[in-house]
């Protein structure tokens, strides 16, 4: 099969590698679709992640795909189901030179029934690995197309509840990709009233047309925002951002949360300093717990990702999608297979 590398030091390229190991306790899955993570996969690619991965790496982390078969002890998965999160390997795995960036840019993928491992007595509950938990499973009644987005829903939307108290607040959020903009959404659904700061205009109005946000500013005009924002929510990991908004637009006292995958390891100094004056909060996600939230919302109507998948590409147009990732275009690209 075919698959997406990357050396982490810049370069992707396609390769063939072999189909994944399958255990008695995985599933084979035919992957459907990858989306791109425009700051993770980035990071990966770039070689500028927090933690390293081994050259070379298959990429990708927002995959679904259907279960193709399973292996002998697997008793919580059916050939048919469509899954979320499925690798070609998995994280802690390698396959001959080859290691995982989580692994989700292949024609086919794996899932493990750690469910049936449980059962079984090989695996303590509370010991599951976090990537395993993430392997979840759509309704039948919930089509691809309304499915692509719900990894990075699930992301946002736990994240963004660990932040208490933001009906009737005016919350603002730094940036304008998708994570503010689901940020957005989620949180005035909540009750509160959105101000968005990013550099780019198209993008704050791109977030206005997806009813993300009640008023925008561009970061230029940051300080013209009255001093009386209740919140900061960072999705830019930007720390001259930080600074200027916290100096120009939030309240004495308000609390700043964090949210974006920092570049380096040398902010210490900076979130230190910002600590005594402020509380900041890591408002990492928990994707596993808000599963279930996330497919009422889209059996609701109430989320629908077509608005935020720009760019629908095969793998042989890996290089096009990958340009539209490092170019800053649209909100969401992916690689669909056998498209």
């Amino acid at each position: 099969m075919k698959a997406l590398l990357t050396d982490t030091r810049g370069r992707l390229w396609l390769e063939d590698v072999p189909l994944p190991e399958i255990g008695e306790y995985d599933c084979l899955v035919r992957m459907e679709a990858c989306l791109f993570c425009h700051s993770t996969d980035r990071h990966i690619v770039e070689g500028t992640f927090p933690c390293a991965f081994p050259n070379p790496s298959i990429l990708g982390h927002e995959g679904i795909g259907v279960v193709e078969s399973a292996g002998a002890k697997v008793t919580c998965l059916k050939a048919g189901e469509r899954v979320l999160r499925p690798f070609a390997i998995y994280p802690d795995e390698m396959q001959g030179a080859c290691g995982s960036a989580w692994g989700g840019f292949a024609e086919y993928g794996k899932v493990r029934d750690w469910r049936s491992m449980v059962q079984d007595g090989l695996l303590a509950a509370d010991s599951v690995p976090p990537f395993f938990r993430y392997m979840q499973q759509v309704p039948a009644d919930i089509p691809l197309e309304k499915a692509l987005l719900m990894i990075t829903q699930k992301e946002i939307f736990s994240a963004q509840r660990k932040i208490s108290d933001v009906a009737g607040k005016n919350v603002l959020i730094a940036g304008a990709g998708i994570t503010a903009c689901l940020f957005g959404l989620f949180l005035r659904q909540r009750g509160a009233h959105v101000t968005m700061a990013a550099r780019r205009a198209e993008a704050l109005d791109r977030a206005r047309s997806l009813g993300a946000v009640d008023e925008v500013r561009p970061l230029g005009d940051a300080g013209r925002l009255p001093s009386s924002c209740d919140a900061l929510i960072d999705t830019t990991g930007n720390t001259a951002v930080i600074r200027a908004l916290v100096e120009t637009a939030l309240r004495p006292g308000a609390p700043v949360y964090c949210y974006a995958v920092y570049v380096e390891q040398t902010k210490d100094a900076f979130f230190a300093e910002l600590s005594a004056t402020r509380t900041v909060q890591r408002v990492d996600p928990a994707e596993a717990t808000a599963h279930d939230e996330i497919v009422t919302m889209i059996r609701q109507g109430r989320l629908d990702p077509t608005p935020f998948i720009s760019g629908y590409f095969r793998l042989s147009e890996y290089q096009e999608a990958w340009e539209s990732v490092i170019g800053g275009k649209g909100l969401k690209a992916g690689i669909f297979f056998g498209a």
